[in-house]
């Protein structure tokens, strides 16, 4: 080969690699793209994370999420401030990194610059100077139709459960603020604070009908509030009317007003959440349970009537009214009314007596006694059947049933609450030859002789 040529094939060569080598470093190169996020951050003035922050100690520092085209992507970052301290200075692949910012003390506010995986993140930081509130938390809050806080089944009422709170915080430990509703059935009770803290509300039930909102003003940052209203509730309250012996509902048990059990009203409701309340019109009505919602009972005692006259009061329940009447205590001398003594229970029953066909029957009678007196009733007469009624307490009813008589008149019994009730039942008609159907059943059924 000519000398020429020998230079000339390799002058070829090495273009050819070079142009090789280089596509190859160049498709390379191209390969490995990234973004991060956030590319802008505010920092308050007390640097991040925030030491008035009131969850405190447990704040991770902030981070930059960095995500790479391939996992074998490497990636570096560094700042360009010296109050931007990166917490680790790479990495490959998707991650992040993580940093703080110091508090600023310079009186203005400043900006400084991260790079990170080849992209740039500004960090904004306020002065000292600049005193306003960051941020209240929650930014929105929905209510049940009941209020906040929520607890109208707690004896203690309303008043005593803890109000309901916003995380109100500053860019400054000495920023002044104060907290103003635009609505009276939202009652603000921390009005003006320093620096970050919370602002303590209540929110009243809902009787308006409809749907409603509201909000809470601190320092331009508002706060909405949504509360509902449940709409198409029907509550209905049974019974309707009470009776009670002149003792009331404690003094007839024996064993003293605190073992006995207190009078109760029945509430069915149309919806789980439909909310009611109770209350009394005389001080003699003492109302156990004040409140709640859906379907439930009311609790409630009646004390003993002293007055000498009978007397009647009121339970006011979900809108229903409750007629509650109590008797006259009886005059000394004067026989005692059925249940009226304390400690030894007295009844009476209606009818006392009944006189029954042939062919049997079923019939009832009625056992009046005080209201927290029990009885039972039973009978010793084979042909008398108890169906029910045989046990209860306060007045009530025996219902009974009495067999078919085949032969001559018979009598028998039931006792109920230490009274007799009595019944006749007649004989079965004649037939002719002056035997009763009995005989004549008896008669059939003879063996005859073989």
């Amino acid at each position: 080969m000519r000398p020429k040529s020998v230079t000339m094939f390799f002058s070829c060569l090495i273009v050819l690699c070079t142009f090789v080598f280089c596509a190859v470093d160049r498709t390379g190169a191209q390969t490995c793209t990234f973004s991060v996020s956030a590319a802008k951050v505010m920092a308050p003035v007390n640097g991040l994370p925030d030491p008035d922050d009131p969850r405190g100690a447990s704040l991770q520092p902030p981070k930059i999420n960095v995500t790479a085209s391939k996992a074998e992507c490497s990636w570096s970052a560094s700042s360009g401030a010296s109050w931007i301290q990166l917490l680790s200075s790479g990495g490959t692949g998707n991650g992040y990194i993580q940093y703080r910012v110091m508090q600023n003390t310079t009186g203005t506010p400043r900006t400084g610059i991260m790079q990170v995986a080849g992209k740039t993140v500004t960090i904004q930081q306020d002065s000292d100077s600049v005193c306003k509130v960051v941020s209240v938390s929650p930014t929105s809050v929905s209510v049940r139709e009941q209020g906040a806080p929520e607890e109208p089944s707690d004896p203690r009422g309303a008043a005593s459960a803890p109000p309901a709170k916003l995380t109100v915080t500053t860019s400054k430990r000495d920023c002044r603020w104060e907290a103003l509703e635009n609505a009276s059935w939202i009652n603000v009770l921390t009005r003006r604070g320093t620096g970050s803290g919370y602002v303590e509300y209540r929110v009243l039930q809902n009787a308006s009908g409809k749907p409603r909102t509201g909000t809470i003003n601190v320092e331009g940052k508002i706060v909405t509030i949504n509360q509902e209203y449940a709409g198409g509730c029907s509550i209905s309250v049974s019974p309707a009317s009470v009776s009670v012996a002149w003792h009331g509902s404690d003094s007839s048990d024996p064993r003293g007003a605190g073992a006995s059990v207190p009078l109760k009203l029945t509430l069915s409701s149309s919806k789980a959440n439909c909310p009611w309340t109770a209350t009394a019109s005389a001080g003699w009505i003492r109302i156990m349970t004040k409140g709640g919602t859906g379907s439930g009972t009311v609790q409630y005692r009646v004390l003993t009537n002293k007055t000498g006259t009978p007397r009647t009061g009121t339970i006011q329940v979900a809108g229903k009214t409750v007629t509650v009447k109590q008797e006259a205590e009886p005059a000394k001398g004067a026989p005692a009314a059925a249940g009226t003594t304390k400690g030894n229970c007295r009844a009476a029953i209606s009818p006392t007596r009944a006189t029954v066909e042939p062919k049997g029957a079923t019939g009832t009678f009625k056992v009046t006694t005080g209201d927290d007196c029990a009885w039972t009733a039973k009978t010793k007469t084979p042909w008398i059947r108890i169906t029910s009624g045989a046990s209860s307490k306060g007045s009530g009813a025996v219902q009974y049933t009495v067999d078919e008589n085949r032969g001559a008149k018979r009598k028998g019994t039931i006792t109920a609450s230490g009274k007799t009730f009595s019944i006749e039942q007649k004989e079965v008609p004649k037939r002719k030859g002056g035997e009763t159907l009995e005989k004549e059943t008896k008669k059939s059924v003879t063996k005859q002789p073989r």
